[in-house]
């Protein structure tokens, strides 16, 4: 089973799926239901950083970009982990970088920033991970980071967002709450 921090992440609710408790409509053989079936079960492989159960379900027809209940796709449950080789393996996979949770708003890089995974973080943001996003709380990726005082992973993405001319127009353009301690410390950095 998984352990108490996939309770967390609703991952309890995906292996009572699994097991067919609260669904007797589910059918083994073919067709939706069997899709819906590998779906706990490429969540917990991925939660795992299980590269070759992860392949093993592809090949039957699992996808890197299925959703679970709460919206969140095996790159959310690899980068929440810091598994850095599963990560990158689905992002080879197609995996997509910027789907956000149903519940929170999380994207994967959201899940690094929570964990301080300065190296998930950094393999997102090559991917694309849009770094100006913004939770159902309304906070950025670095406002998550810095909201729980992770200060690699603040730091590399203040980094990122103040070296590239987009990302700091569309950080800065989505920037509106006056109750963001560390807006006005960052407008005010030279760099």
């Amino acid at each position: 089973g998984l352990d108490r921090r996939a309770c967390t992440m609703g991952c309890c609710e995906s292996s009572n799926r699994r097991a067919g408790v609260g669904n007797e409509t589910l059918n083994p053989v073919m067709g939706q239901a069997f899709q819906d079936q590998l779906v706990p079960l490429m969540s917990e492989a991925a939660f795992k950083g299980d590269i070759a159960m992860m392949e093993r379900l592809l090949s039957k027809g699992a996808s890197v970009n299925q959703h679970d209940q709460y919206d969140r796709t095996p790159l959310h449950f690899a980068a929440f982990n810091g598994h850095l080789e599963a990560v990158r393996w689905l992002i080879d996979q197609k995996a997509d970088v910027n789907v956000s949770g149903v519940v929170n708003g999380f994207t994967p890089l959201f899940a690094a920033c929570e964990n301080n995974d300065l190296e998930v973080a950094k393999l997102l943001v090559e991917a694309g991970a849009d770094t100006s996003t913004k939770s159902r709380d309304g906070r950025t990726p670095i406002q998550h980071a810095l909201h729980h005082n992770r200060t690699y992973v603040a730091d590399y993405l203040h980094q990122v967002i103040m070296a590239t001319p987009s990302r700091k127009r569309a950080f800065f353009a989505r920037e509106s709450s006056p109750e963001r301690g560390h807006e006005q410390q960052m407008r005010n950095d030279p760099s």
